[in-house]
């Protein structure tokens, strides 16, 4: 038995678009679904990581070096 899980992403979620623009895919299920069909809520769960390992990686920041560069003299 296969579960459809509800995106988060729905037209009524404040958070959609900083979510979206992010990178961020969540997946929820129904509490029956968990308690019911763990096996299927599990697939779904490896299902959609497959898909999502084959699209480009986000990249991550680049932080910067330790001791933050040359700040010159220091006013006191």
């Amino acid at each position: 038995m296969s579960v459809s899980p509800r995106v988060l992403l729905g037209s009524s979620s404040p958070c959609k678009g900083w979510l979206k623009g992010n990178g961020v895919t969540v997946l929820r299920f129904w509490n029956n679904d968990v308690l019911e069909n763990l096996e299927g809520v599990w697939g779904e769960i490896a299902r959609t990581a497959a898909r999502l390992r084959l699209r480009p990686a986000t990249p991550t920041l680049t932080l910067p070096l330790s001791g933050g560069g040359d700040l010159g003299e220091v006013d006191r």
